[in-house]
């Protein structure tokens, strides 16, 4: 069988880390003659594949939008019909406009979001969720197998959908990507203070801009807390304007930006920080919930079932769009140490066992290969 990864949208934030780490622990199985790999260049991929995989890469230019519609119609076809691929697993969100099987992994909340209003999205945002979402409703019919990360998720999606496709969880785990050296950039974190790591990417339902309402609480009341963003410039205008906000130097001992981390080598990373900090009003496939578990760094998250699904009882939970509710979170479970189950876990319960990521690539080429008519593994 000859099969074609296609992540030739896969390049930012969450979704390429699992896409990254799928490729890091696949292992090609002896039924598949050949396996081909659609990404972006210079986004990790050629330092997670080996020469079981071909690759083809996008550059730059061939990724602008305008663009898009030509690598789906016409490179990705003309790739497929080389090889007389038998079979197309996508790693974004949307099966390609085409008449071959076709496996997706979805991690579009916005998909089965009840609605896009509060979710602090731009006109611009609004209306380009808006397209992809009729995007993905109208190719629907060319995939017959989604793979889901939550069963808020498989849910959602059933219920939403009447001709939806078998859909298996593969959940939410921790990141097995690893390098031989450490970057050579240090940061300078304060272990005099309480330090949290908000680690993710500029989205706008990821609702950072809380966070800087919160510094401003450990600043009236003089604490020493300090929260730490991995945000960047390129990440949008709004990333841009709150990149801003919080280097001003009254703010600064308070709230400060490291910049893009990778995802490698992630547990000395967490374990440099107090207490994970994320403040969603939306999630699907954030790693962060089951990383901060399995490093057993402190966890303070939204009181959301999306959260709540992954997270049970590891969690110290707040509601997201109130500044207050997350300080009163932080303080009141660092004041009181034997409160927060990560700092005694003693006096807590058995810790959550999330699968590695060998097990879920092993649990994708199953259902891969059952797809494809092909059940050896």
């Amino acid at each position: 069988m000859v099969v074609l990864f296609n992540a030739s949208t896969v390049k930012i934030g969450g979704g390429l880390s699992v896409a990254l780490n799928f490729l890091y622990a696949f292992r090609k199985p002896e039924n598949w003659s050949k396996v081909i790999l659609v990404a972006p260049a210079g986004c990790g991929y050629e330092s997670v594949i080996n020469n079981q995989i071909l690759f083809y890469p996008l550059t730059s230019f061939q990724l602008k939008k305008i663009f898009r519609i030509f690598i789906e119609k016409y490179r990705i076809p003309k790739i497929i019909s080389k090889h007389n691929a038998d079979l197309v697993f996508n790693l974004g969100n949307l099966p390609l406009p085409l008449h071959i099987k076709q496996a997706i992994l979805f991690d579009n909340p916005f998909v089965t979001a009840s609605s896009l209003k509060n979710l602090n999205l731009s006109l611009n945002n609004l209306i380009q969720h808006k397209i992809r979402n009729f995007i993905f409703s109208n190719r629907l019919r060319f995939t017959e197998l989604i793979f889901s990360q939550t069963r808020l998720q498989k849910e959602l999606l059933e219920r939403k959908f009447s001709n939806i496709p078998k859909i298996v969880i593969i959940p939410n785990t921790y990141s097995i990507l690893k390098k031989e050296t450490l970057s050579s950039r240090q940061f300078n974190i304060d272990r005099s203070k309480t330090n949290l790591l908000a680690f993710s990417w500029y989205y706008p339902h990821k609702n950072l801009e809380i966070l800087y309402d919160v510094a401003l609480l450990f600043k009236a009341k003089n604490l020493s807390y300090k929260i730490y963003l991995t945000i960047d410039n390129s990440q949008g205008k709004k990333a841009r304007k709150l990149i801003q906000k919080i280097n001003h130097p009254e703010i600064k001992p308070y709230i400060e930006n490291l910049g893009k981390i990778d995802s490698f080598n992630l547990e000395q990373f967490y374990t440099r920080f107090n207490g994970v900090i994320l403040p969603s009003i939306l999630e699907s496939n954030s790693s962060v919930y089951a990383e901060a578990i399995k490093f057993n760094v402190p966890l303070f998250v939204s009181n959301f079932n999306f959260a709540r699904e992954i997270c049970i009882d590891h969690a110290n939970y707040f509601n997201p769009y109130s500044a207050n509710s997350i300080y009163k979170s932080l303080v009141n479970k660092f004041e009181n140490p034997e409160n927060v189950y990560n700092k005694n876990p003693t006096a807590g319960h058995e810790r959550k066992k999330f699968p590695s990521w060998y097990e879920l690539a092993e649990k994708i080429v199953g259902e891969l290969n059952t797809l494809g008519g092909n059940n050896e593994s």
